[in-house]
């Protein structure tokens, strides 16, 4: 479950739409992949791993990924809050991470 403070419930058009944080995105792939067993949540795990790894996070891509696949859900959800507000310092970024560029992921359509 993504925490309550990731997701807020807002208007757009006229809907009631369910909004998500930067880290509520990486939450919500993760949990696409470890839950539903979707493989763009486990690409876009390994995007963010590399992502963070090129920012200078301790180890390489490999070895966070490797990591993180040992941890359980809760310890996986805080790590991915945390990491996610220590080394993205864009968050829009974390959409590029997440859809890799296609937003047909996100319920938009690709180029």
């Amino acid at each position: 479950m993504i925490p309550r403070d990731e997701w807020t419930k807002d208007q757009v058009g006229g809907e009631d739409e369910i909004l998500l944080t930067a880290s509520g995105v990486l939450i919500l792939s993760y949990l696409a992949w470890t839950k539903d067993g979707l493989p763009k949540g486990r690409e876009a795990m390994r995007r963010f791993c590399s992502y963070i790894a090129e920012q200078g996070y301790k180890g390489t891509a490999d070895s966070i990924y490797d990591d993180l696949m040992h941890m359980d859900t809760d310890r996986a959800v805080q790590w991915l809050r945390v990491t996610c507000r220590e080394w993205i310092l864009d968050e829009a970024e974390i959409f590029n991470i997440a859809f890799d560029g296609c937003w047909e992921l996100a319920g938009g359509e690709c180029p």
